[in-house]
Parts: structure tokens; sequence; C-alpha cells
């Protein structure tokens, strides 16, 4: 941990800021329990599905909502940060900015439009199930969508 080196009124402060962000782990995504029903990672898919694979385009939704929205989650963890001096602690302060920035990744998950999916893939799915299913890139069954998560916790 580096110490903060400019003088000041809100050196002090500073400092126990940085000290409370280095104990704090926070993490947003699919973890080892997201899996769909044949037993694939939910994490390994989401990976596919932004850098796309063999037939499959790529269909981003981390990289653009990290590049659209990191000057909002600055602005948001400044705002946040301010709260500690009223008895929050680094834990809740980035259990709010982990649930904003899911969510922001969820909202992209749902806007993704193109490329659209191939006829074969909804005709495959069409008749594996006897009936209708969505058009819609990255949210036919909705365990991607439903599985997004944030984990907060303090470091041991």
């Amino acid at each position: 941990m580096k110490m903060v080196s400019k003088p000041g009124p809100g050196k002090k402060q500073l400092q126990n800021i940085l000290e409370g962000l280095a104990d704090v782990r926070a993490e947003v995504g699919w973890f080892p329990s997201a899996r769909y029903p044949d037993g694939t990672s939910v994490a390994h898919v989401a990976v596919v599905q932004e850098f796309g694979h063999g037939p499959i385009p790529p269909r981003p939704f981390m990289r653009p909502t990290i590049t659209e929205k990191a000057p909002k989650w600055k602005i948001t963890m400044q705002s946040e940060v301010k709260k500690l001096a009223n008895g929050f602690n680094m834990v809740q302060v980035m259990t709010i900015l982990a649930a904003i920035v899911e969510g922001d990744i969820a909202k992209k998950i749902t806007s993704i439009k193109s490329p659209p999916l191939k006829q074969s893939t909804i005709d495959r799915r069409f008749h594996s199930r006897k009936g209708s299913v969505s058009t819609k890139p990255l949210v036919d069954t909705r365990l991607m969508f439903d599985s997004l998560t944030s984990v907060v916790e303090k470091k041991q």
C-alpha cells in the first residue's frame, strides 16, 4: 500500500480510504455455481459471446459497458466514499458500486440486437423446445442475465 505523500488536511482521510479499499474485494460477473442445465459454465458462454468463437460472432457487452460507464462509476465512487464519514464502511460503499456495475452490465446485455441470430440457430431452438423461442441475442434462456451477480467481501 502506497502512502499518500501530498500534504494537507485531507491526507489522513484519503489514506484511510485507500487502506479501506485495499482490504475489500469486489467482483461482478458469473461465478462457478452459474451453470446451464448441461453443465456448461455461464462465465464461459459470456466470454464466447463477448469475443466470439468459431461461427459465433462477437456480441460484446462487458467492454462497451466499461468504456461507457467508467466515468459514471468514478463519480459514483467519489460520492459514495463521502458516506464513510457518516458511519458507512468500505464494504457497504463497494456493495453499492458493485450493484450499479451489475445493473449497467445487465442493461447492456438486454440491449444487444446485433449481430442477429442465424436462422439455423432459431430453427434449432424452436425444434428442440417444440415452441416459440426468442430471436434476440443473449437472452434466450435468460440464464446469463439472471445469474449475473456481484460479490463484495473483506479480504482475509
